[in-house]
């Protein structure tokens, strides 16, 4: 390593040891969190309860965080784990998620102010941070040329 410059010889060249001030944003999300909402059905009528804990944590070197996500959605125990990166390139975060049924979904994060924005290819959600202390979040999904609501969860911080 280049002790003068802070800089990695291998990978990347000129890559920082250390994430810029671009990561700040997910400081908001770190931490333990209790989320409670419900599914949507085919009549746009609340549906099915959802009840999960998600953690949002830095991984190693702060340049990703882990969000590891276990709960149930009506009586069916759900779960999975999301790694989200910024990439410099595009100047956008991104997410990849893995859940418990097998899925790996892809998505850009924006965020603007209080307002989180994941945009995926069949899938997107936006989200307002209330205080920091309250994450109220819309799930839509795209069925057919159409985006019809998925689900609606409020995110409580819990530490």
């Amino acid at each position: 390593m280049d002790k003068e410059k802070g800089k990695v010889a291998a990978g990347k060249v000129g890559q920082s040891t250390t994430p810029g001030t671009e990561y700040r944003p997910l400081d908001e999300l770190t931490g333990r969190w209790m989320t409670i909402g419900h599914t949507f059905g085919p009549d746009g009528a609340p549906a099915v309860p959802i009840t999960t804990s998600d953690i949002y944590e830095w991984a190693p070197g702060g340049f990703f965080i882990l969000h590891t996500a276990y709960g149930t959605i009506g009586e069916e125990g759900v779960g999975g784990i999301e790694m989200i990166g910024y990439d410099d390139e595009t100047k956008q975060f991104h997410t990849t998620f893995f859940d418990s049924q097998g899925n790996v979904t892809t998505q850009q994060l924006s965020v603007d102010g209080t307002t989180w924005k994941w945009i995926g290819a069949e899938v997107r959600c936006t989200g307002t941070l209330e205080d920091g202390q309250k994450l109220v979040c819309h799930h839509e999904r795209l069925e057919g040329q159409a985006w019809i609501p998925s689900m609606d969860v409020t995110l409580t911080r819990v530490g």
